[in-house]
Parts: structure tokens; sequence; C-alpha cells
């Protein structure tokens, strides 16, 4: 990275722009936070050993061209220059592995959150423990969400509101089916 920023006539660039590691980027192999000048880059970044060094020039660049010229187009004239300039080619998308470290069942699993005063459901593919019911909370209440497990979408039914039926692979906690609303002939799992 040092020797693109002397190469830009911007020696000092490589110093105080940051790389840091981000895991949760999914998609995205890596990103420049201009505000803040930090390269982020994600696990597609480590598991692509023969172009990191073409995606650190890419987004050094628009580092680059952000101080020489405010960076007013992310993929402009200016920035494809500099990348020209430390001997690749501008394209603005490059192809990486698209496999990741998560298996199939953790992507494709769901886990509902509900609010146990005014059963709000919320449905993530990880539990999230700091979500809060906001209509709960705007009511004085704590609004805290109860992780009910992974789920499966299996219909829904009606118009505003609707009804959501959901398959779970567990049986619902017998703390819990009060409060959830469970009907009390449904011996299945949920």
């Amino acid at each position: 990275m040092q020797s693109w920023s002397r190469l830009w006539g911007l020696p000092t660039l490589s110093q105080e722009v940051k790389v840091r590691f981000n895991g949760r980027l999914r998609t995205t192999v890596a990103r420049l936070l201009s505000s803040v000048e930090v390269i982020e880059v994600g696990p597609r970044f480590v598991a692509s050993q023969s172009k990191r060094r073409e995606i650190l020039c890419h987004e050094l660049a628009h580092a680059a061209a952000n101080r020489r010229r405010g960076g007013r187009q992310p993929h402009g004239a200016e920035w494809a220059a500099l990348v020209r300039r430390a001997g690749f080619d501008p394209v603005t998308r490059l192809t990486v592995s698209q496999k990741s470290s998560r298996s199939k069942q953790s992507r494709d699993g769901r886990y509902e959150h509900r609010c146990l005063v005014c059963q709000f459901v919320r449905v993530a593919r990880r539990p999230v423990r700091s979500w809060r019911c906001a209509e709960c909370v705007r009511c004085g209440l704590p609004g805290n969400l109860a992780v009910c497990g992974p789920v499966e979408f299996v219909s829904w039914e009606g118009e505003k509101p609707i009804t959501v039926l959901w398959n779970l692979p567990e049986p619902v906690p017998e703390a819990l089916r009060d409060k959830l609303r469970v009907p009390q002939g449904d011996n299945s799992k949920g």
C-alpha cells in the first residue's frame, strides 16, 4: 500500500488509512469507509489470496481519489486512472469465491422473536437478544422479545393483519406455551 501511496503522490495515505477485518461482510469483499478512512475486509477477502493486492489497491484508490478530487464519483475517471497507474484494470466488481464458512443449515434457519405482551413477531437468521418490541417500549414496557428457536415458514393467510404459520423443529417449552398462546389441543412441535 505504501508504494501505491507514493506512486499517487500521497506518501502518507497508506499510514493514515487503516485496514480492519469485518466478519459481518457476507457479499461485499471489501469496502472503504471514507468518513473514517478505514478499509474493511470480509471473509471473502481472506479466502481470495490471488486477488488481495488488487482489492486493496481498488479500495485505497477510492481514498486517494477522495483526497485529490473530492471523490464525486466512486468509480470515476480519477479512481480509474489511479488503479491503472498501480498496474491493475479498473474493474468495479471482482469475481471472488462465493463460499462461506457458515453451513447451509445456519444460513437457511430462521429464529422467531416474539413479544410476550402483544405477540409482535420478528424473524431473523440468528438469535438477536438486543431486539425490543417498539410498540411496547413506547408504552413504557421493557419490550423484551423471547427467542423461540429456529422456525421454518409454512404459509400465511389474511390481509392486515395476516396470520403466519411456522413449523418449529422442536416443541415449544411448557413454560412458554401460555405466554405464546399455543392452542391447548396442540401437542405437536408448535
